[in-house]
């Protein structure tokens, strides 16, 4: 685990803490695992630590989850064992804890079925979870059915929104939280990206949580946070992993003796074969590039790149790239701070555009360029 003392620290504590916490920090910095090492320490479950199995919690995520999905079931066919195995199931649990039954709407059809294949998929994990990691050919069968049932495109995509946070979701999980019974736990990622309406309902609720409902934020970037709401949790910050720990990390985690520069560089090197890594590469540094409208587009060349975007995973890795281009032309002082800011929400309107609305790679790619060869 990342920030094991920090972990520890938190689980010492877990009776005492409020009911409302924000984690923040960077991606791979190990907010989520936390999150469920202490519900699972409040749950008196170590089963909930260990897959992320529970009914009492719902996960709320804003990431691409299809990644590290990916990511999980090349390393279980890489090399079979209880981590990778445990990882898988994790991977997998982040996608259906979005499908809990607080969410289901009566008369939606499409979505009772979906609920219903995540019920399916679940009871599939069940048997998975079961199974010997010594029964290599029983596992990587059973993986092989869970994979391609949870890594449908109607199946990843069906709990997607414009907003991180709508309305809608918060009224659901209120309902839910007054429902009484067992403790619940609702985990929401990037609360600061959701709708001016969805913050101010969920910050009701913040100022007074029903008993036993606990609300775990993860955020990526807790200065963009309402005051109001950050005054209502408990603010724990995650450091990112240090890169001289990072070796020891992957090795003692996912039985990794080479080196990667960073997680996310691990994750996506396990998500796409070498030669399309390097072509995304390529195709990222000359996109950006295109960013300066004294540069003349290769027509040929930006087919090429959005043939090669429609892959989601070739998509992610390609967004991630030109973000990180962002941020150090940023740190270097080579962009102004409100040309940086206006071009990653550009970017992000763009990524939302394709995976809320279904809009191709291609026409939010290039609606996206012409507005930020303009600025």
């Amino acid at each position: 685990m990342i920030n094991t003392s920090l972990v520890k620290s938190l689980l010492d504590n877990a009776e005492s803490l409020p009911q409302s916490l924000l984690f923040s920090g960077e991606r791979y910095s190990g907010r989520l695992s936390a999150a469920f090492s202490l519900i699972s320490r409040l749950e008196k479950n170590e089963e909930t630590e260990r897959y992320w199995r529970s009914s009492d919690v719902a996960f709320i995520p804003e990431r691409d989850l299809s990644l590290e999905l990916d990511a999980s079931y090349n390393l279980l066919l890489e090399r079979t064992c209880t981590r990778t195995k445990d990882y898988f199931v994790k991977r997998v649990m982040s996608i259906l804890l979005q499908y809990h039954r607080a969410f289901l709407k009566s008369g939606d059809k499409k979505k009772e079925k979906l609920f219903s294949d995540a019920a399916d998929i679940d009871q599939m994990l069940y048997s998975f979870i079961e199974t010997s990691s010594d029964d290599k050919k029983t596992i990587t069968a059973l993986a092989s059915d869970i994979y391609t049932l949870t890594r449908r495109d109607e199946f990843m995509k069906c709990m997607k929104k414009k907003s991180i946070l709508s309305a809608e979701e918060v009224r659901a999980f209120k309902e839910y939280a007054e429902s009484g019974g067992a403790n619940k736990y609702i985990i929401i990622e990037n609360i600061e990206n959701a709708s001016e309406q969805s913050k101010n309902a969920m910050l009701k609720i913040l100022e007074e949580p029903p008993r036993g409902v606990y609300f775990i934020l993860i955020s990526s970037n807790s200065s963009r946070i309402m005051s109001t709401i950050l005054s209502r949790v408990r603010k724990i910050d995650f450091p990112q992993i240090r890169k001289e720990d990072l070796g020891s990390f992957l090795l003692s985690e996912f039985l990794e003796s080479e080196r990667y520069s960073s997680l996310s560089d691990f994750f996506y090197s396990k998500s796409v074969d070498e030669e399309e890594r390097r072509k995304i590469e390529e195709y990222s540094a000359y996109f950006y590039s295109l960013f300066d409208s004294r540069i003349r587009i290769d027509n040929r060349r930006i087919n090429e790149i959005f043939t090669l975007l429609e892959k989601v995973i070739g998509f992610s890795l390609f967004y991630s790239l030109i973000v990180k281009k962002l941020e150090n032309d940023y740190s270097h002082k080579r962009i102004t701070a409100l040309k940086a800011k206006t071009v990653l929400n550009i970017l992000t309107v763009s990524d939302q555009n394709s995976s809320v609305y279904s809009q191709s790679r291609k026409a939010s790619l290039e609606g996206a360029l012409r507005k930020i060869r303009c600025l």
